[in-house]
């Protein structure tokens, strides 16, 4: 077997385990936001003037409330949608603007998607806020296996915060990672802001 294909087993059989114990945990919301809570005690957050943010399905961290309470201050919004197998980026400026996409999951609405003056570049953003399935001490993160933000993140400039947002119970000793996988620097749990260790 090669070293790649042990990965890709290994990646699947974390992320069967990871999916286990986020639908399993509880209090969602609750831990939530406390989670946001912690997010306002981060520097490279506070003075971000634009930050992305994801609009959470399922299991993931609740977002909704968050994106909420910024849009009421002087921050930039931006939120994503999957295009052709890319993230797009469009500036919110009202929970409004989302409505129901493909398999029910909230995304900007297609009135939004076509106006040219709220397309955001991944080169503006000054923080950005990952979902994934689990992270690691180091920032190593496993999401679906879709590759929408490995994609992404590159993309972004090397002063934008990246930052990953988890339960407790996302976070494992280590991830896998291959070549294309893309390290967070911070990331942000209902019990702890995370300082990524760098390999």
């Amino acid at each position: 077997m090669s070293q790649q294909n042990s990965i890709d087993d290994s990646k699947r059989d974390l992320r069967k385990q990871l999916r286990k114990r986020l639908s399993d945990q509880s209090e969602k919301d609750s831990r939530s936001q406390r989670i946001f809570e912690h997010l306002q005690g981060i520097e490279e957050f506070k003075i971000a003037r634009t930050i992305l943010f994801y609009v959470d399905v399922r299991n993931e961290v609740r977002t909704k409330a968050a994106i909420r309470t910024e849009l009421l201050k002087s921050s930039r919004i931006v939120v994503p949608y999957c295009h052709d197998g890319q993230l797009q980026l469009v500036e919110l400026r009202n929970l409004d603007e989302l409505s129901a996409g493909a398999y029910g999951i909230l995304e900007p609405n297609d009135k939004l998607k076509q106006e040219k003056n709220r397309k955001v570049s991944p080169s503006q953003i000054d923080a950005a806020l990952i979902p994934g399935l689990g992270f690691d001490r180091h920032g190593r993160r496993i999401g679906h296996g879709k590759g929408y933000y490995d994609r992404l993140i590159p993309n972004l400039t090397n002063n934008c915060c990246r930052i990953g947002i988890a339960f407790e119970c996302q976070i494992v000793d280590h991830i896998p990672t291959s070549k294309h996988d893309q390290l967070m620097h911070t990331i942000v749990t209902e019990k702890e802001v995370k300082i990524c260790k760098r390999d």
